[in-house]
């Protein structure tokens, strides 16, 4: 993703967060949700080939909270051991790659957090300042803007 995309889809998502921040904040959760399930999922497929790995069977391991069959591991073929540790290292090289993304997220999250914050001060300042009116202004008119 270039820079110019990334600041317009930071800015895009400053405005929409400016205006419903509630739902905005939600929807990112929800938009980070099958992030993190995908993650957990490749988790889960790396304990299961490592487990494959140390009985040296190529027997499925059954998952929490399934019965687990009678039957005995079945030896690897010969040449799997090396196909496996290629499938490993290609989950594991998508699951840094995840992380990494889902890390950058996160920093774009707190940057228009910071910058929200930034802006909700500085229009509370602004409004503060108006409701006090100028010096000297009649209270029925709005303080002279400066030129």
């Amino acid at each position: 993703m270039n820079l110019l995309t990334l600041s317009k889809a930071a800015v895009a998502g400053l405005a929409l967060w400016a205006t419903m921040a509630a739902p905005a904040s939600a929807q990112s959760g929800s938009e980070l949700a099958p992030l993190i399930e995908r993650m957990q999922r490749l988790e889960r497929d790396l304990q299961t080939l490592n487990v494959q790995i140390a009985r040296g069977a190529m027997a499925p391991v059954p998952r929490e909270g399934t019965a687990r069959d009678s039957a005995p591991a079945q030896p690897l073929p010969p040449g799997s051991a090396g196909v496996l540790q290629s499938r490993i290292v290609a989950l594991e090289e998508e699951l840094r790659n995840l992380t990494g993304a889902f890390e950058g997220f996160n920093h774009q999250i707190q940057l228009l957090n910071q910058r929200f914050d930034k802006l909700t001060a500085d229009l509370d300042y602004r409004l503060s300042a108006l409701e006090r009116g100028a010096p000297g202004a009649p209270r029925g008119q709005a303080a002279p803007s400066p030129p």
